[in-house]
């Protein structure tokens, strides 16, 4: 909240510093001779920009001319909204970090009451009425005291909501009953692409003031201090049906665990993992009704989502299972077992820089050099055991990074072998076998292994990459996009190499369609944007380098290249690779932009080698 408020109050700054308009519509002249001490006005607004105590507030003011008590007052007018400098800060100082506490409601509340005595117009006036109905709300969670505010705003002409208000928010100031199950409602169908995660916006309602009225913030608040209502819960349970991975699974945990005993936490939860066994339209966690939907994607028979089938009971019992990720209760024993520290007592010092530094040279090397080198590195005894997660974390590392270069068989080889001797399997560990199986085209093996961790709801990452499997295997087409430069291409930056990158356990679209379609096919549909990342400063995606290599396997890849960087021209553009019409920068530069050299066939091929698009000879 603390970031919301304070980014509000930057932009009333660079707004202000050039032709801003307030209630009054301030000419550039006008606000000069408001203030004509520019320094100080600054000042003013960066002592209050992450909020501020009230009778600070007051004290500031009180020394202040009339003119600029007024402009602080408000409104101002910014990005089509009405704002008060005055009025984000005590909003910054009542919810910082999220927290209410009842002295600062009070506070926040008396000095409110004070901006109303002192506004001069009826905007200032509803502005802070506005503000007045929304911290009592949420505060006080005195409805009737909140809609008499809203209500005195909007005779004023105040804004009460961003744009229209919502059909509940109308009702709630008639006085009409709202009925609080209507927000659980996900939806009739499960596309478990995530596709428009973007657009399904979670609302921490009961924590923060979003600076204006909106349905669903309005139904959180009205929930909150409802028996079992878990408003939180609710919103989270809403973005899972539609394919995301809720991001705030934490502030769920905490909400969950301090209200609930954990064995009844725990005997909620096996109750419903056992109604979902028969895709129920509900099942019933912590007294709260939480509905699955009725149907999902039948991918074999439109990629789309057009075609639909009953909701099958593996789904069922999948979203059902990812209720363990809302309670420290549930998480899985393995998570917690001290395998690092257990391991870091039985190995010395020592030998732990070894196997470091050990992983740190072979990064250095070309991928068929570094796979050799940790193959040399597996079965060296001196170097056992190898159970320490901190220590093994570079060599996951480096493996996801061997696989995309080229080396997917043999990293796969190597991981296997080393999974036996880990203290604790966590799940991560699980998901990289089912990464490198993917980056090794073998998608139903990984299928299979994610299901039975997404069936035991382990980790919610893990139902995020089995949906993305079970999809790509039935069919769907996961992403088609197509490279369009909007803006001149300038350079290169030489940026990351093939080992520097931080890849994780997670699979990409691009992942799942490289391992399901054909090896010419899957190029064509990853090489344009592809390359759109290969071209960025700092950044390069591996999925290309795979293709590439795939499609064109052995010399024939050096062959295309040849072929291709044969018709560059003195001051090429672009050229012909691989079937496509890609973009070249007229430069290619090292890690600064004093080191650039122009674009031609042999600094290309250096560039791509170095990001792994190209393999090394």
């Amino acid at each position: 909240m603390m970031r919301v408020v304070a980014s509000r109050v930057c932009a009333v700054i660079f707004s202000l510093v050039g032709l801003a308009s307030s209630g009054q519509n301030l000419t550039e002249e006008e606000m000069l001779r408001v203030w004509p001490d520019s320094g100080r006005f600054g000042g003013i607004m960066q002592s209050i920009s992450h909020g501020a105590d009230p009778d600070y507030m007051r004290g500031l003011l009180d020394q202040l001319t009339p003119d600029q008590q007024e402009f602080l007052i408000g409104p101002i007018q910014v990005a089509g909204h009405r704002y008060s400098p005055l009025q984000i800060a005590i909003s910054s100082y009542h919810f910082a970090d999220g927290e209410l506490e009842e002295g600062k409601t009070k506070a926040a509340l008396d000095f409110i009451d004070d901006m109303i005595r002192r506004a001069q117009s009826d905007q200032a006036r509803g502005l802070w009425l506005a503000t007045k109905s929304r911290t009592t709300l949420l505060g006080l969670g005195d409805a009737a005291a909140a809609i008499d505010a809203a209500l005195q705003a909007r005779a004023l002409g105040a804004e009460l909501c961003d744009g229209a208000c919502g059909q509940t928010m109308e009702a709630w100031l008639n006085g009409e009953p709202i009925s609080i199950g209507d927000r659980s409602a996900a939806g009739d169908v499960f596309d478990p692409r995530p596709a428009n995660c973007e657009a399904i916006q979670s609302t921490l309602a009961t924590k923060m003031d979003s600076g204006h009225y909106s349905d669903e913030w309005l139904l959180a608040l009205l929930s909150r201090d409802k028996e079992n209502a878990l408003p939180e819960l609710q919103a989270w349970w809403k973005r899972l049906h539609h394919g995301c991975n809720p991001e705030y699974s934490y502030s769920v945990m905490q909400e969950i665990d301090s209200a609930h005993p954990a064995l009844l936490i725990e005997q909620s939860f096996a109750s419903a993992q056992a109604q979902a066994t028969s895709a129920p339209a509900t099942i019933e966690f912590l007294g709260l009704e939480l509905p699955l939907p009725a149907k999902e994607c039948d991918f074999r028979r439109a990629v789309d989502c057009s075609i639909t089938q009953p909701l099958r009971q593996q789904t069922a019992r999948v979203l059902a299972a990812q209720l363990r990720s809302t309670s420290a209760r549930l998480q899985p024993i393995a998570d917690c077992l001290p395998g690092a520290e257990r391991a870091a007592s039985t190995s010395p010092d020592a030998l732990k820089h070894a196997y470091e530094t050990a992983i740190a040279e072979a990064q250095k090397l070309s991928p068929s050099d570094a796979i050799r080198r940790v193959e040399l590195l597996l079965v060296d005894g001196r170097l056992q055991p190898l159970g320490d997660d901190r220590a093994t974390h570079d060599l996951r590392k480096l493996l996801i990074n061997l696989a995309y270069a080229g080396e997917s068989a043999r990293a796969l080889n190597l991981w296997q072998q080393l999974l036996p001797q880990l203290d604790v399997l966590r799940t991560g560990d699980q998901q990289l076998t089912a990464k490198l199986l993917v980056l090794n085209r073998r998608v139903a093996e990984a299928e299979s292994q994610l299901r039975g961790l997404a069936e035991r709801g382990t980790d919610l990452d893990v139902a995020a990459n089995w949906m993305l499997t079970r999809a790509a295997q039935e069919g769907a087409l996961l992403r088609q996009a197509k490279f369009v430069s909007s803006t001149p291409l300038r350079s290169f930056i030489d940026g990351q190499s093939w080992a520097s990158a931080s890849p994780n356990v997670m699979l990409s679209s691009e992942d799942l369609i490289f391992a399901t379609r054909p090896a010419r096919e899957a190029l064509d549909k990853i090489i344009e944007s592809a390359w759109a990342d290969v071209i960025k400063p700092t950044r390069h995606r591996q999925n290309l380098g795979l293709a590439l290599k795939t499609a064109y396997p052995g010399d024939s890849l050096w062959t295309e290249f040849a072929r291709a960087s044969a018709t560059l021209s003195a001051e090429p553009t672009g050229f012909q690779f691989a079937g496509h019409s890609l973009p070249l920068p007229k430069e290619i530069c090292g890690t600064s932009k004093d080191s650039c050299e122009p674009t031609n066939a042999e600094n290309l091929r250096r560039l791509l080698v170095h990001r792994g698009v190209l393999p090394a000879r």
